[in-house]
């Protein structure tokens, strides 16, 4: 067994026409999602500072106090530069500035457009006003508690508070990457097909070698089927090393976790492969066309192509992602970065083991006690 393991191996890694699809079709892809999603989530989902330039038409202390207050620390509000009016609005014409507050008798706010960075200082402004009327009410009727009432809403004004949802990766294009390794998994279904068509005297010249030779069968499928999850493991690492440290893209913190995920996803496409080519009666092109076509069919409701078919499914008919094993893997590396224990891991983990030995079983019981009349 250890010599036919050998050679299936060497034979695998000699192909260079697989080599391509194995290794580099999947760092090619990843370095196309990277281009066009990896930085959206930071330049458009992650709040950043609001540049603002501050016109002093008249000195309001108070306004000063208050904006100084949430314009200082690592989680400031607000960076403001302050100009005269012409400066201003040569800031805000080159995109420099988000918006401009003129300090005269009353607060006044021009903005270049719309969006969360003018909703947010519009909104300032207007919780400013409210509570400097409230300071004036205070400071003239009961000056001896303008301390605590300024104290408070100096506190209220610091209105920016992170709030985690979870330890893991927030970034929602992150799912195209789990999808696409979930893909690199299943693509294990075309090493699974080989292993099983090669040990097929009616497929292969190879097969009908195996056939009449004295050693075992299952020992020459096990040997194929180890090799063949080796190499495909072995792309499925390349691939996860590449996002991880190269492109940089933040999968969460379970590093080691993410390759054990990737190798079970790995095992259930090599062993869904196995079975497609165990299928009687089929020609191996009409089996390769089934593999991939499984591949790319189960890749796409897994929100390989557009994100919301997945999120889309599990709403209407859940049943379907637990039963589509590409989904089930992109759901293993989901539950590594959303949540804190590893509970929903190990559920979908079991539910992809499953679909392995039902794989590996069927594909056995297709293949097993075949006799052909004439070699």
């Amino acid at each position: 067994m250890l010599h036919e393991f050998k050679y299936s191996l060497l034979t695998q890694l000699r192909e260079k026409q697989s080599l391509f699809w194995l290794f580099c079709f999947p760092l090619l892809l990843s370095t196309a999602f990277y281009s066009a999603f990896g930085n959206l989530y930071e330049d458009h989902e992650v709040f950043q500072t609001i540049p603002i330039a501050v016109v002093a038409q008249t000195e309001n202390e108070w306004f000063s106090m208050a904006l100084e207050s949430v314009s200082e620390g690592e989680d400031a509000l607000f960076a403001v530069t302050e100009a005269d009016r012409a400066e201003a609005e040569t800031l805000l014409q080159d995109k420099r500035v988000e918006g401009i507050v003129f300090v005269g008798k009353t607060l006044s706010l021009t903005v270049r457009g719309s969006g969360v960075a003018p909703s947010i200082l519009q909104s300032f402004l207007e919780q400013y006003a409210v509570q400097e009327a409230v300071i004036k009410d205070i400071a003239a009727q009961q000056p001896e508690r303008l301390d605590v009432v300024m104290a408070a809403m100096s506190q209220d004004l610091n209105c920016l508070k992170t709030e985690p949802l979870t330890q893991g990766s927030m970034d929602p294009y992150a799912h195209y990457f789990f999808a696409l390794l979930a893909m690199v998994a299943m693509m294990g279904s075309s090493r699974g097909l080989q292993a099983s068509v090669s040990n097929q005297a009616n497929l292969s010249p190879i097969g009908a070698r195996k056939t009449v030779s004295p050693i075992h069968k299952f020992q020459c499928v096990a040997a194929h089927t180890l090799s063949s999850f080796l190499v495909q493991s072995l792309s499925m690492c390349v691939c996860i090393s590449y996002i991880l440290f190269v492109l940089r893209v933040d999968m969460g913190e379970r590093i080691a976790m993410l390759y054990v995920a990737g190798l079970a996803g790995t095992l259930t496409g090599v062993a869904m492969g196995y079975c497609i080519g165990a299928i009687p009666g089929l020609s191996e092109t009409v089996k390769v066309g089934i593999s991939i076509g499984v591949t790319l069919g189960s890749s796409l409701f897994s929100g390989l192509y557009v994100a919301e078919i997945k999120a889309a499914i599990m709403t209407s008919c859940p049943l379907l992602n637990d039963i589509n094993p590409t989904a089930v893997v992109v759901d293993l590396f989901y539950c590594l970065s959303m949540y804190e224990d590893y509970d929903r891991f190990l559920q979908k983990l079991l539910i992809l083991g499953i679909m392995t030995l039902v794989f590996l079983f069927a594909g056995f019981l297709m293949t097993r006690r075949k006799r052909h009349a004439s070699l």
